[in-house]
């Protein structure tokens, strides 16, 4: 019974060796790196993938194409609807016949002591009318057109995933010419550089840290130097007693996110040495 205990010992002490966030030594805390931006980018309807425009492991910019759904149906219907949105013919014909029967009505007036009846002078008054509406209804129908060309526009975006961020194809999970349905996974992407890391830290210390103060990340390696972070995010909510605190790190050697770190958090007094180690080195 004792030998089960002792085992059963053992196991806490090696399972609460890998948990994040776990404290090793004062003001030292061990965590797990994580990218800082993360997306798996999906279409809202389905399609046959045209073309894929990036590989695994590839560096993308911000607002770069990746993927394309076959939009050639898509992209006649959108020269259809511009060819409608751009023709002036029936705005241009209800307004010559909105100025010719107005014409006609003044022609009316002016020879109303000849012989026009009252009955010929409302009676042209109505049609000058209904060419009024005529002309403002094929102004509507221009501008109808418009919205529409807009709405295909809309549509044919929604057939192409750009690139939300500046960072990493971390795998392309769809194959140029095979079929996507909406919503489907189509590719993952992440940035890595800043790196973030997340540390619960105990309610008394985290009332001491600031927004943008430094701390010390040290990544693996005998020969590692420590990195400087900057704090954030501050959770709002406590739990168990503890807050978290979010630091982004520098990572311009693309390190792999998913490493084990130690955090080395020194409340005010970390901010003030990293300010005057800065202004030191400026002098």
């Amino acid at each position: 019974m004792t030998l089960n205990r002792k085992t059963l010992v053992l196991l806490a002490l090696l399972v609460s060796a890998w948990i994040p966030g776990r404290a090793c030594a004062q003001n030292v805390i061990e965590t797990i790196t994580r990218p800082s931006k993360e997306i798996i980018l999906k279409f809202l309807m389905p399609g046959r993938i045209d073309e894929v425009l990036v590989k695994d492991g590839e560096q993308v910019t911000d607002g770069q194409l990746l993927v394309m759904m076959d939009d050639e149906a898509e992209q006649i219907q959108l020269k259809q609807i511009q060819a409608e949105a751009q023709d002036q013919t029936r705005v241009q014909a209800a307004k010559a016949q909105q100025e010719y029967e107005q014409a006609y009505l003044d022609e009316l007036e002016t020879i109303v002591e000849a012989g026009t009846t009252k009955w010929e002078l409302k009676k042209q008054a109505l049609q000058v009318q209904i060419a009024k509406w005529k002309f403002k209804l094929a102004e509507f129908e221009r501008d109808k057109f418009k919205l529409q060309l807009d709405e295909a526009e809309v549509r044919i975006a929604r057939m192409q995933l750009r690139s939300p961020f500046t960072g990493t194809v971390e795998r392309v999970l769809v194959k140029q010419g095979g079929a996507t349905n909406s919503l489907e996974e189509v590719i993952w992407l992440v940035q890595t550089d800043p790196l973030w890391v997340e540390a619960p830290v105990s309610l008394a210390q985290a009332r001491k840290l600031k927004l943008d103060q430094t701390a010390e990340v040290t990544f693996p390696g005998a020969t590692a130097e420590p990195v400087l972070a900057k704090i954030v995010h501050k959770a709002s909510v406590a739990n168990a007693g503890k807050l978290m605190v979010r630091l982004e790190v520098p990572n311009p050697t693309n390190r792999p996110a998913g490493e084990t770190v130690s955090i080395r958090l020194g409340g005010e007094n970390t901010s003030k040495q990293t300010h005057q180690t800065d202004s030191s080195k400026s002098n």
